[in-house]
């Protein structure tokens, strides 16, 4: 992703370094670093996507990737009345959510393309270019407190 190659180059890049959160998802350096090439992408990547994907959509429920799992794997959580006792889904129309398949292989629901009501054939871009888009989308969106400032110093793009 060409926004870590610009903040290595202006002295920006700290290891471990927290950029900010989305939603209730902290985003960290290392995060954004599983978008780079056939790096397995981060649990937070995929949760703070989805988050952003069902913000100002009424009656859409992301789930994140933990939950999601416990209850498309019929674990014994999700069995019990834990769901049921929390009432997540209460008002909910659509439900979506990453899910890490035999822990390797995210399945992504295309959910931004369902949530906008596009209809039709699905094409998908290469990969890296979507990897490079969803970090972008990303950056732009961590919360108040980030480096997103100092990020768009350097690439202003």
């Amino acid at each position: 992703m060409n926004v870590l190659q610009d903040l290595r180059s202006g002295g920006l890049y700290i290891q471990d370094a927290r950029l900010g959160s989305v939603g209730p998802y902290p985003l960290y350096m290392e995060s954004f670093e599983t978008l780079v090439e056939c790096n397995k992408v981060s649990d937070e990547i995929m949760d703070a996507l989805f988050h952003l994907f069902s913000m100002k959509r009424p009656g859409i429920l992301a789930i994140n990737a933990h939950t999601l799992s416990h209850i498309l794997d019929g674990g014994a959580r999700a069995r019990s009345h834990y769901f049921i006792k929390r009432n997540i889904f209460k008002n909910t129309r659509e439900v979506i959510g990453p899910y890490l398949e035999h822990g390797n292989h995210w399945t992504f629901f295309f959910a931004e393309t369902f949530l906008e009501g596009e209809e039709g054939y699905l094409t998908c871009p290469p990969v890296h270019e979507e990897r490079q888009r969803l970090g972008l989308l990303l950056f732009k969106s961590l919360g108040k407190y980030n480096i997103y400032s100092h990020i768009n110093s350097v690439c202003p793009s």
